[in-house]
């Protein structure tokens, strides 16, 4: 059974991703390398949108439904994510009804080129949305590496990130929020397995 469960579980991390990039690639076919490079930076200001406010939106569905707290960090993310790109989507087409044409050669090669920018783009937001979800540890279901080294490596990389000349003067975390973060995620998910339920009652653990 383990190796069924891997397969569901590398499917469910790339297989998801992958459909929802062709099926958006699929209804913008016509529209070249410059409908799908617009396309691929919609999803990416939507995704940086979405990863900046999420929490604001999910404090503000835990204070007026606190039993639904397990699901409202993915539920928001994912809320602001298609509500900012189908924005962001119409407010381009608007503006670029015009569409730039390129030589066969840049188009034969440049079309697939910004489908796999999309993919990776999508699938960055994606896999880190599913930290948010009310699953357990991604590890355990056949995931491709455990949940906390994936959690060590991400912090490591936004720190060291802080090291770039353009960057001297703002240092990521400074009051460790992300630490907290995860903090609280670990009261969250002690609470749920110890009730065997992802509703919540009582205190919630705070958001520092």
């Amino acid at each position: 059974m383990e190796i069924v469960f891997k397969i569901l579980g590398w499917s469910f991390t790339f297989g998801v991703p992958l459909v929802v990039v062709v099926a958006i690639l699929g209804l913008r076919k016509n529209e070249g390398v410059w409908g799908n490079t617009i396309a691929a930076i919609n999803v990416s200001f939507a995704a940086l949108i979405a990863l900046n406010y999420w929490e604001d939106v999910a404090s503000l569905l835990a204070g007026m439904y606190a039993a639904g707290l397990f699901y409202w960090d993915f539920i928001a993310i994912w809320l602001l994510f298609l509500v900012a790109y189908a924005l962001l989507d119409e407010v381009t087409r608007h503006l670029t009804r015009v569409k730039v044409k390129f030589p066969d050669p840049i188009e034969l090669l440049g079309t697939p080129a910004a489908g796999l920018c999309l993919f990776a783009v999508f699938f960055l937001f994606y896999t880190f949305t599913l930290h948010l979800a009310p699953l357990g540890n991604p590890s355990e279901q056949g995931g491709i590496a455990s949940y906390d080294l994936m959690k060590a490596k991400s912090y490591d990389i936004l720190s060291s990130g802080n090291l770039a000349p353009f960057n001297s003067t703002n240092t990521f975390d400074s009051n460790k929020v992300f630490v907290n973060q995860n903090s609280r995620r670990a009261a969250l998910k002690h609470v749920a397995e110890s009730k065997g339920t992802t509703s919540f009652e009582g205190t919630v653990p705070k958001r520092n």
